[in-house]
């Protein structure tokens, strides 16, 4: 296990943060590509065990409230979301031709839900999440009979992101998922989707929707 290797696009959120934990704590390594000027140099000579795309940057909501009090804004809206969609393919591009020299390793997209995000007051990235889930799938058809693999989880916002108090205010909103909501730390997601890379499991360009009761957003 020593010699894994889980290279991030970047790091500071909260569940990339969480999994590089739990992966150092299973003997693995860890890059950040966010600090050694993207991907592409990081990945240069190096064979990752996996790639994990964390979560979206762009407020969507925010450019969608802007829009609405200026319609000029769209157009931004659009430039900023098609550099982050080619910035997103780029780094899979690396990924994948980092990982294809061994016949096996995993691309990971991490995105939060963006139905719990808007309950929350959490920024919501609902484009961005289904044209990262679209993009895997078809990488996965392609780079599939190669020994890739590509799956996107989709995570309900974990219990460490918000305070409690805003657990507690929207109690009543949340039972669109479970009677008596809970939210799920961000350890067990670490952990499911660790166990997921380690597990080889027979999954190639799946959305996992992750949480407590049933998630809205399917892909």
């Amino acid at each position: 296990m020593s010699a894994r290797i889980l290279a991030f696009d970047r790091m500071g959120t909260v569940l990339g943060e969480s999994l590089a934990a739990v992966w150092r704590e299973r003997g693995g390594c860890v890059l950040d590509a966010s600090a050694g000027g993207g991907l592409a140099s990081v990945l240069a000579g190096v064979t990752p065990y996996g790639v994990v795309l964390t979560e979206p940057r762009l407020d969507e909501s925010a450019f969608v409230r802007q829009s609405l009090a200026a319609p000029d804004a769209a157009a931004a809206f659009a430039g900023e979301l098609h550099g982050q969609t080619m910035a997103f393919l780029a780094d899979c591009r690396a990924a994948i031709r980092a990982m294809m020299p061994a016949g096996r390793g995993y691309v990971l997209a991490l995105c939060i839900d963006d139905f719990a995000a808007k309950i929350l007051g959490l920024s919501q990235t609902p484009i961005a999440n289904q044209a990262r889930a679209a993009a895997l799938k078809s990488m996965a058809k392609e780079y599939g009979r190669m020994g890739l693999g590509f799956n996107t989880f989709v995570c309900q916002p974990p219990r460490e992101m918000v305070e409690k108090s805003a657990w507690r205010a929207h109690r009543e909103q949340l039972k669109v998922y479970a009677l008596r909501y809970r939210p799920v730390g961000v350890g067990g997601y670490s952990r499911f989707i660790i166990s997921m890379i380690n597990g080889d499991p027979p999954a190639n360009g799946s959305v996992l929707c992750l949480g407590n009761g049933v998630m809205e957003m399917t892909a």
